[in-house]
C-alpha cells in the first residue's frame, strides 16, 4: 500500500464536479490534498470524478494526495460496484479508494437489518479490491457503524479509517476517537462539512 502522507496534512472531499479554479482555492487555504465521489449511492459511476480528478493534478495536487470514494448500494453486488470504480477511474490519478459506510438514501439501496449480512457485504467489498490490486479504506464513524455493522464486524480494520465527527469547537486533531470495528487508531478525522470561500467541501486531517 501507498506511504501515508504525513500528519497534520489537510484536505477536503467532493461530491460535485470541481474545477482546477475551485481546487486552487483549496490549495490557497491549506488543503493539500482531495478525494472525489466516484460511484453514486445509487449503484452507478460518477461521471464527473475524472475530470474533477485531472483539474486537481492541473491545480497542483500530486496523485499521492487524491483519492476517489465509493458510496456502496448494499443491494448491488461488490464486485459490480468496485471494478465499475476501478473501469470509470482508468487513466485517472488516485491512490486509494473509499468505502462510504453510513445510511443510505436512494431507494432500493438501503442496508440490512442483519448486521452479519451487510458485514459480509463489506468484505466482499474488501476482498473485491484486494483481487484488483486497490488501496482501499474505510470511512465511518463509530454510530454509523453500529447501527449498519455491528459491534462485532471487525472485517476492514486492516484498512486506514478515515472517521467524521463535528467537535463544533474548532477541535481538528483525532484525540477524541473512540475504538470499534477493530480499529484502535484512525488514519483521518472529517472535522466539519462545509469550508467558507471555496466551492462546497468537507474538510479533514490526517491524524
Amino acid at each position: 500500500p501507498p506511504p501515508p502522507p504525513p500528519t497534520g496534512t489537510y484536505f477536503v472531499d467532493v461530491s460535485d464536479a470541481t474545477s482546477e479554479t475551485e481546487w486552487e482555492c483549496f490549495l490557497k487555504k491549506g488543503f493539500s490534498g482531495g478525494v472525489v465521489r466516484a460511484w453514486h449511492s445509487y449503484g452507478a459511476f460518477d461521471n464527473n470524478a475524472p475530470a474533477s480528478l485531472a483539474a486537481a493534478v492541473k491545480a497542483g495536487i500530486p496523485q499521492s494526495k487524491l483519492d476517489a470514494y465509493l458510496f456502496p448500494c448494499p443491494t448491488k453486488s461488490p464486485e459490480t460496484q468496485v471494478l465499475g470504480t476501478v473501469s470509470g477511474l482508468k487513466g485517472s490519478s488516485y491512490t486509494r479508494i473509499w468505502f462510504d459506510i453510513e445510511t443510505d438514501p436512494s431507494t432500493g439501496c438501503g442496508w440490512d437489518s442483519d448486521h452479519s449480512k451487510n458485514c459480509e457485504f463489506l468484505s466482499g467489498l474488501v476482498q473485491v479490491a484486494k483481487k484488483a490490486g486497490v488501496s482501499a479504506g474505510v470511512y465511518g464513524s463509530k454510530v454509523m457503524w453500529s447501527g449498519i455493522m455491528g459491534d462485532s464486524c471487525t472485517v476492514a480494520s486492516d484498512l486506514p479509517l478515515w472517521y467524521p465527527e463535528y467537535p463544533g469547537d474548532g477541535t481538528r486533531n483525532c484525540e477524541r476517537f473512540e475504538p470499534f470495528g477493530g480499529w484502535t487508531k484512525a488514519y483521518a478525522h472529517q472535522y466539519d462539512d462545509h469550508l467558507d470561500g471555496c466551492s462546497s467541501a468537507d474538510v479533514s486531517v490526517i491524524c
